[in-house]
């Protein structure tokens, strides 16, 4: 379970405050295809930083599992995120210059795995997401789509539990989203949890397990995908 207990979270507090959530409880299950669904500036890539532990709440808890990552020091969230954690941005954030085994192995260079060992993964992962051809080519020569999926590959090398996808497919086109999300739904199939942040009412409800809706840092209703809607 990923659980919010009374969190609050407030940007420019000295000065024009922006209060993002007051008190929010949340709760999801794990293993599961998860999609926050809002507009822009609703507050759900803020609460997706909270559960990935780049932002810190100003008051509240955040468990995940059996951790309460809130009371983690610097060192110890740090270690928590690159190995539970798998963040997938909307603007890639890739070395370009570097090729892209160099990209996906990153994680476990910080984690401090040797070489044969991180290329080893590597390969299998790149091969899940039918990259294995383009292993030592440049970040900066492959496609949209394909640089999203070495964001996934990044994401999956450490193997984390959880799979956090903020906008994947903000920056591509039709066809190429809907590949993403292909692959993010087939890890959720393969037992990892997946939370995907959208604006995209059709993409949400057509990939999710459930569906959260935000607007104005308040949950306002939960869809078991099948299911009537459930008022939050």
């Amino acid at each position: 379970m990923i659980k919010l207990e009374n969190v609050s979270k407030i940007f420019n507090k000295k000065s024009n405050p922006i209060v993002v959530f007051d008190n929010l409880n949340f709760e999801i299950e794990m293993n599961k295809f998860i999609s926050i669904l809002g507009r822009s500036g609703s507050g759900k890539s803020t609460l997706l930083n909270l559960i990935g532990g780049i932002e810190n709440p100003d008051k509240g808890n955040i468990y995940i599992g059996n951790n309460n990552i809130t009371k983690l020091n610097r060192d110890s969230l740090a270690k928590f995120r690159n190995e539970e954690i798998g963040y997938i941005f909307q603007k890639f954030i890739l070395e370009p210059s570097l090729s892209v085994i160099d990209n996906v192995v990153i994680p476990l260079v910080i984690r401090g795995v040797d070489k044969k060992e991180r290329e080893k993964k590597a390969k299998e992962v790149l091969m899940f997401l039918n990259l294995e051809d383009r292993i030592n080519e440049k970040v900066c020569n492959l496609s949209g789509g394909e640089q999203q999926r070495v964001c996934i590959a990044r994401a999956l090398i450490g193997d984390a539990n959880i799979i956090l996808a903020d906008e994947p497919t903000g920056n591509l086109d039709y066809e190429r989203g809907q590949e993403v999300l292909k692959y993010l739904k087939k890890i959720s199939l393969d037992g990892k949890s997946v939370i995907l942040v959208t604006h995209n009412k059709d993409d949400a409800y057509k990939y999710s397990d459930y569906v959260y809706e935000i607007n104005d840092g308040k949950i306002i209703n939960r869809t078991k995908i099948g299911d009537e809607n459930e008022n939050s």
